[in-house]
């Protein structure tokens, strides 16, 4: 529901035009809304902190990086 809302924040601000709305948290999403205002598609990736845990915990050879 969070991602839907801010579809239709942008789209709200940005009028008849396609925007691409980036968020980035825990998980980071990106969606795609046309000039149309239709949802064409988007993803859904580890967030940074996320990523950079998992490689630390998983890569025996790699130090801790602090945010």
């Amino acid at each position: 529901s969070d991602r839907w809302a801010a579809m239709i924040g942008a789209r709200g601000l940005a009028g008849a035009k396609p925007v691409l709305v980036v968020v980035s948290g825990t998980a980071t999403t990106i969606d795609f809304v046309n000039a149309g205002g239709e949802f064409t598609g988007g993803v859904i990736l580890p967030g940074v902190g996320l990523m950079i845990r998992s490689l630390h915990e998983g890569t025996a050879a790699l130090p801790d990086a602090s945010l």
